[in-house]
């Protein structure tokens, strides 16, 4: 768990640039699913939750860029990425 509240700590808000955010949801779901007690009381749902945002957050910004340029079917594979795979969040309201 402290591993990946370090690789957290490592993101800098780069919407870009979110290896440490991927090497610590992979630490977190582990040990969600070795620790599910432990879990529930660190709340890493709500960590997991974060970290699903910043990523739509950067696939969003993806998809905004295709568009302004005027390429729709990137960004609509984009949009529908979002969708489908960050539902809850401000970013597939959006999309």
């Amino acid at each position: 768990l402290q591993e990946a509240v370090c690789q957290l700590a490592l993101h800098r808000g780069s919407q870009y640039d979110v290896a440490p955010l991927d090497g610590a949801r992979r630490k977190l779901r582990d040990f969600q699913a070795r620790f599910p007690e432990e879990a529930e009381r660190a709340e890493v749902d709500l960590l997991l939750r974060h970290i699903d945002w910043a990523f739509a957050r950067r696939d969003f910004d993806t998809a905004e860029f295709y568009r302004r340029l005027g390429d729709i079917r990137p960004a609509v594979r984009y949009y529908r990425y979002i969708i489908r795979e960050y539902p809850g969040t401000p970013w597939a309201d959006r999309a």
